[in-house]
Parts: structure tokens; sequence; C-alpha cells
């Protein structure tokens, strides 16, 4: 359940907080950030929280066989303190 009271950048800080290490698919961050601002959110946790978050793109081929679709993930390298959360 969402607080209301906490930004989409502060849900999306929390999210990678509580994942460190784990690549996220960017579709599963929108559900969290805010389907079409996704992007926008993950460099406000960036900038504005210190967070060092990787990004990556990866080529899938589609289980159907149906050619190939692109995945871009992100992930949470708690290598520099994060204590600005919140």
């Amino acid at each position: 359940m969402r607080d209301d009271t906490l930004s989409f950048r502060d849900h999306v800080a929390a999210y990678f907080k509580a994942r460190p290490g784990q690549w996220i698919d960017l579709l599963e961050l929108g559900r969290v950030g805010g389907c079409y601002a996704a992007r926008t959110r993950i460099s406000e946790v960036r900038r504005e929280l210190g967070f060092q978050i990787d990004w990556r793109k990866r080529r899938v081929e589609n289980a159907a066989g149906g050619g190939v679709h692109v995945v871009s993930e992100y992930r949470y390298s708690p290598s520099q303190p994060a204590d600005r959360l919140f």
C-alpha cells in the first residue's frame, strides 16, 4: 500500500534501497514511480539523493519465437551512502 505523503521520487528511492544490487526492470519501476515518469524519478534519486544507480539494456528473445525485444533495467549499488533518504 502506498503512503501518499511521500513523493514518487521517495517511493522509487525506497524501492531501490530495499533491493540493493538487484536489477529492476523499468516497467516494474514505472508501477512504483509513475509509468510515464519513471526515468525522471530515477534521475531525481541519483541527483537529489546521491544514489549510485547503474543502467543496462538487454536484448531478449520472445518466448514464442516472435523476435527480440529490449529490456531496460536499473540497479542500486550502495557503494555510496544513501542516508539522505527522506
